[in-house]
């Protein structure tokens, strides 16, 4: 048995484990920073913007909207702002609805401590549940450009938690279209949550709406 592994061990063998097993001087991969975009706040300029009418969903039965806004210390307020450019925009297609650099829904969300998973600190599911409604509303705001009634439901979701959102706490949620991502009956979005004062990201997320395939 020693001398089967002083075999095993011996330096003939260095080379080969050396490809298995990482050493210590290899260098890490730089950590990517995600910086907030910078948009015009709606609570210093709501001239630039106009309020999304939220009252279809909360006439519904609406988990968020007829429930969770509606029960105190969940979430005390949701406004959501649509840019003007957006609004009256006549261009006619989704494509050219995204200018560069530019956000097509803007959400103001205050969330209170009963959305809280860790001590004072937001629930990741109550996050994730929030950039799915926030975009939701987005992908009605990007199709209303067409004129047309037509409904599209979440098929992805991916969040990358940054930092984690003190409870209670006030945020924006920012929607941009990826034009150069839409493909027929997909729609990808990428939102952020955002401090007011947009010099911290929580949270990311890429989101991808799919059309049903009657609304082609």
């Amino acid at each position: 048995m020693c001398s089967s592994v002083s075999h095993v061990t011996g330096t003939s063998h260095v080379p080969f484990l050396r490809k298995l097993l990482p050493t210590m001087a290899e260098t890490p991969k730089k950590k990517q920073i995600i910086r907030a975009w910078k948009i015009i706040s709606p609570l210093d300029d709501p001239d630039a913007y106009e309020l999304v009418d939220r009252s279809p969903r909360d006439d519904s039965n609406h988990f968020v909207h007829n429930h969770l806004c509606r029960m105190p210390n969940f979430i005390e307020r949701y406004d959501l702002y649509q840019p003007r450019w957006a609004k009256e925009s006549t261009c006619g297609t989704v494509t050219d609805f995204s200018a560069e650099g530019s956000s097509v829904l803007v959400a103001v969300i205050h969330v209170g401590p009963n959305l809280e998973g860790y001590p004072r600190v937001i629930h990741g599911g109550a996050t994730a549940l929030l950039f799915d409604d926030v975009v939701g509303f987005a992908t009605d705001v990007t199709l209303a450009l067409e004129r047309k009634e037509r409904n599209a439901v979440t098929a992805h979701l991916a969040v990358d938690f940054i930092m984690g959102l003190p409870v209670p706490s006030t945020v924006f949620m920012t929607v941009r279209l990826l034009p150069d991502l839409q493909d027929g009956r997909k729609l990808w979005f990428l939102s952020q949550m955002i401090n007011p004062e947009q010099t911290v990201v929580y949270a990311q997320a890429k989101v991808l709406y799919m059309l049903p395939r009657a609304s082609l």
